[in-house]
């Protein structure tokens, strides 16, 4: 090696712009350090004031209150939903009717109506829905009746009624459009060729004794 090159290498190590300084791997920590006690700086009189024993106290006073709140809530929804199932009666009851047929009686079904349905001095309506299917046999039988009797679990009867009930009209004509518009559903079994008849049979009956047991029969 020539002494130019010894010199030009002296001169380069001896430059302190080329060599890394410590202090620049330094300052990335000395911000960092800083930053820390400034959010120390900061938080530390918040944190004083949130985990004082007083303010802990108060935590504990708003977490019971909290507890306390939302038990009362719970109970009342509780007692509330209890109170109105058992004695506030419902606006709908529906049953369903299982008729027997044969040959030398009218159809006749029977329905069960245990205690608890029935509410004491509430009026009721009685009606039966039948679904009646759309045929030439039920079409020509016109008018027919509809006859309800209301009976204790004993036997004895408490109301009865009875009700006139027709399929609605159609001629032949219409007939066959209407089971040609609805074809392809009632070939796939999603609708039948039925008509549903709601016929009223009591109007505001009351029951004025204690709530027994009832059994409807309709024919």
């Amino acid at each position: 090696m020539s002494s130019t090159d010894t010199d030009e290498y002296s001169d380069q190590s001896s430059n302190p712009a080329l060599l890394p300084s410590h202090n620049d791997k330094e300052e990335p920590l000395r911000v960092k350090r800083y930053l820390s006690q400034r959010l120390f700086g900061i938080l530390s009189p918040i944190f004083k004031i949130i985990f004082t024993p007083s303010a802990q106290r108060t935590y504990v006073k708003a977490l019971a209150s909290i507890i306390l709140i939302i038990s009362v809530l719970l109970s009342s929804f509780i007692a509330y939903v209890s109170f109105y199932r058992r004695y506030i009666p419902k606006r709908v009851h529906v049953e369903p009717i299982y008729f027997h047929y044969s040959k030398d009686a009218l159809p006749q079904g029977h329905v069960y109506l245990p205690g608890h349905l029935l509410a004491t001095d509430q009026a009721y309506d009685v009606s039966v829905q039948l679904y009646v299917p759309t045929s030439d046999i039920n079409f020509n039988l016109g008018n027919f009746m509809v006859h309800l009797d209301l009976l204790l679990h004993n036997g004895s009867l408490l109301t009865t009624s009875s009700r006139p009930a027709i399929l609605r009209y159609q001629s032949n004509p219409q007939r066959i459009l209407r089971v040609l518009a609805k074809v392809v559903p009632l070939i796939i079994g999603w609708m039948d060729e039925s008509q549903s008849i709601n016929v009223p049979l009591i109007k505001g009956f009351v029951e004025r004794k204690v709530m027994e047991e009832h059994n409807g029969s309709i024919e």
